[in-house]
């Protein structure tokens, strides 16, 4: 995001999402690594060992799709700007209200 020049605060919400779904799991793993340094009794080391190689994986893929996300997102970013602005706009109704006809005065 940096050599793009962007940041968190400048990215779309989805992409947001992403990025707190990419440190929740780095998180994931660093509780996963300090149960395996210091295990307690009723923990399963096999299973931490498990554990923690499926979260390296999910990391590299959340790497990967995240990177390819924040390049799209780049490259549209002006697209985006615009559409957001049209937002407010609205679309114009398919089937506008009928004004009544003014009745002729005698």
């Amino acid at each position: 995001m940096e050599e793009l020049g962007l940041t968190e605060q400048t990215v779309s919400h989805g992409l947001r999402t992403k990025i707190k779904d990419y440190y929740t799991l780095l998180d994931g793993i660093e509780e996963v690594k300090d149960s395996l340094s210091n295990p307690d009794i009723n923990d399963d080391v096999d299973e931490l060992e498990s554990d923690l190689e499926e979260l390296e994986k999910a990391v590299e893929d959340s790497d990967r799709m995240l990177v390819k996300a924040v390049e799209v997102f780049d490259k549209n970013k002006d697209k985006y700007a615009e559409m957001s602005k049209n937002l407010g706009k609205g679309r114009p109704r398919k089937n506008p209200i009928p004004t009544p006809a003014p009745t002729p005065t005698i």
